[in-house]
């Protein structure tokens, strides 16, 4: 199809070496037919920002007040599950936790233990998991003198030893709001033997199996409960069967 009359050779001859970009788009004029313009790169780019659209004050307005519906209707619901989630949460890491300390004893050939309510240095614990190298499920946080290399660096009896800590856990700084169920439990939401400290505790053999400090097999349940009420506990049996219960 031949350009417009307008555009004529001279358009292009009046510098041979610089020869203008030139643009062809077609549109639709209302009510006139198709028709072709001839523009160059700048008249072009004015176009198509004619072209652009943005949004008004009032289709601003009214998404800022959906966004505003969709998150009152989320938050009430949100806040129902989050402490659910933490219970879950904590629940499962005990479970993983009291795993760790069964598989602990029996990968060291050592009498590990977890007590609850554990102090060290200061910070109670909700619950610690250590090596117990003299088997007498108290945390030892002075073991200088008792003839036994308990953190494992080839030399016993070491100035201010104390028994290895695998893994210490505070309720506060990971699962917010979650607590032990204090209706159960003998008042504590832990139904395990108390140790000489006075702590609830429970051990395992290098064979796997459940102990007291008393040397004997044990078995019990710790209890947790969140905010909204709801529970759920973990439940360990004298022969170190170890289960989540709803």
């Amino acid at each position: 199809m031949p350009f417009p009359s307008s555009c004529s050779k001279d358009y292009f001859s009046n510098n041979t070496n610089e020869i203008p970009t030139i643009f062809i788009i077609w549109y639709e004029p209302p009510r006139f037919g198709t028709s072709f313009a001839l523009l160059n790169k700048d008249t072009l780019w004015s176009f198509f920002m004619k072209q652009a659209k943005g949004f008004t004050i009032i289709e601003l307005v009214v998404i800022i007040v959906i966004m505003g519906i969709l998150v009152t209707i989320a938050i009430p619901g949100f806040s129902r599950w989050l402490p659910n989630y933490r219970l879950r949460a904590a629940t499962r890491d005990l479970f993983s936790n009291i795993q760790h300390t069964k598989l602990t004893a029996i990968k060291r050939h050592r009498t590990c233990a977890i007590s609850f309510n554990q102090d060290i240095g200061g910070t109670v614990y909700d619950y610690v998991i250590y090596e117990d190298a003299d088997s007498d499920l108290d945390y030892d946080s002075d073991a200088s003198t008792d003839l036994i290399d308990n953190d494992r660096d080839g030399t016993t009896d070491e100035a201010g030893e104390s028994e290895l800590v695998v893994t210490a856990v505070l309720f506060s700084e990971r699962y917010k709001g979650v607590t032990f169920d204090a209706t159960k439990g003998g008042g504590d939401g832990i139904d395990f033997v108390n140790n000489d400290d006075g702590n609830p505790t429970i051990g395992f053999l290098s064979n796997g199996f459940t102990i007291d400090n008393g040397g004997n097999p044990v078995s019990g349940s710790v209890f947790l409960i969140n905010p909204n009420g709801r529970e759920r506990a973990v439940a360990v049996s004298a022969a170190g069967n170890i289960t989540i219960i709803e």
